[in-house]
């Protein structure tokens, strides 16, 4: 792996040895999994932003299941702090594991969530895939030889029975057009899901749906173009990254409105001769640009060789938010707490949420405001250094603000 300055420039070999696939966190720090299929054998390891090795980090152990064609190990940081791991294993630390996992920031595993499923059965699984919320819960998603399944399992790993998506969009998911998966999750827990469907249980979608918490289609949101199995980019302002294709070796990096609408102040992105659609997959930076990778040569017009970063003015005047009122947050940059202050018009007669996201819209720490007060301290320990939004919902409406934290 490779590091390149922010200009775009080399800087240096990162981390050598170290695959592309890796999972970069705010601080810089880097989980690197990497899969032996020599002997069925993979690991975890964690790099400093230097590439040295952390050693604070004990390298994670994982036995791979020698009967799947195609070895597959991912890494998901979780809001809690510890990592998910979701793949074809059997073992992890010489424990007893099928397909998800957790361990800690320090790498122990987790003896306590070891959920089973379906998913375990003799059937063959296709298209594994997990999600973890902020409040430990997991969204699990896989098909079988009969339909897409989606469940939702709690904290302590045990099926979620308040989470039921019927019937889902299909009956028999085994071609590569017929099986859906989760491309990405809001803070409040709603999942959205991409796939080859125009339905998903008996209502319109065009292969993307929001979900509810409980499971039924978001009639809040609808989709204005097919996207198939596209990333969903979810950002902090509430509007979606997606790829719109065209054809089978073009794509486009498109906008949408929060309730799925086109979003007609971000012009659509040509990515010409991508393959199958991957040639525009999308990251958000902390300055709100949005950084592109994928298979291209050409962007926009513009050449450019499997990388490129777009400007986002949008999403960083945030004009949509202008109006709402201020939330005072000192210190800031901070390091290890924060004092929120809020207009004493705002207060709510209930319990409110604050939520703590980075600059992808991801879910990092949820405070809670007790009823009608306007002031509070948060705690910022084991909070990773970098930038993020602070939000809360006020008798007033949304209010923001960016924090910065440091080392």
């Amino acid at each position: 792996m490779h590091l390149l300055n922010a200009d775009g420039t080399y800087n240096s070999v990162f981390a050598p040895g170290v695959p592309l696939y890796n999972y970069i966190r705010p601080d810089g720090r880097i989980y690197a999994p990497v899969i032996n299929t020599s002997n069925n054998t993979a690991t975890v390891v964690r790099y400093l932003a230097t590439g040295a090795v952390d050693a604070t980090f004990a390298t994670v152990t994982v036995a791979m299941d020698p009967t799947q064609p195609n070895p597959v190990l991912e890494v998901k940081p979780t809001p809690a702090g510890d990592l998910l791991l979701v793949g074809t294993f059997q073992q992890v630390n010489g424990a007893s594991r099928s397909r998800i996992a957790k361990v800690s920031a320090t790498g122990v595993l987790n003896a306590t969530f070891n959920p089973t499923g379906a998913w375990q059965s003799t059937t063959r699984v296709y298209n594994f895939d997990a999600w973890p919320l902020a409040t430990g819960e997991v969204y699990v998603c896989w098909d079988d030889n009969l339909r897409s399944q989606l469940i939702r399992l709690s904290a302590s790993g045990s099926p979620d029975n308040s989470f039921v998506i019927g019937s889902g969009p299909f009956t028999n998911p085994n071609t590569i057009n017929n099986y859906f998966k989760i491309a990405a999750i809001q803070p409040n827990g709603q999942p959205f899901v991409t796939g080859g469907f125009t339905s998903f249980s008996g209502q319109p979608a065009l292969s993307l749906v929001r979900l509810t918490t409980t499971g039924t289609p978001d009639p809040a949101f609808n989709a204005a173009f097919p996207v198939r199995y596209s990333p969903v980019l979810l950002q902090p302002d509430g509007r979606v990254l997606v790829q719109q294709l065209s054809g089978t070796l073009n794509a486009q990096l498109r906008r949408l409105n929060a309730d799925g609408s086109i979003d007609t102040n971000f012009p659509a992105v040509p990515v010409p001769n991508s393959v199958h659609g991957i040639g525009g997959t999308p990251i958000l930076q902390p300055d709100g640009k949005i950084l592109v990778y994928g298979n291209f040569t050409r962007i926009n017009g513009q050449p450019r060789i499997g990388l490129a970063r777009l400007t986002n003015t949008l999403l960083a005047t945030r004009p949509a938010f202008a109006a709402a009122p201020e939330m005072d947050v000192f210190p800031n940059p901070a390091r290890r707490q924060i004092i929120i202050r809020l207009p004493l018009a705002t207060a709510s007669a209930t319990a409110q949420p604050i939520d703590l996201l980075d600059m992808q819209g991801r879910l990092v720490r949820r405070f809670i405001l007790p009823a009608r007060q306007t002031e509070a301290s948060l705690a910022l320990e084991q909070v990773a250094a970098g930038i993020y939004l602070l939000q809360t919902n006020t008798a007033h409406g949304l209010v923001r603000q960016r924090v910065v934290v440091t080392d």
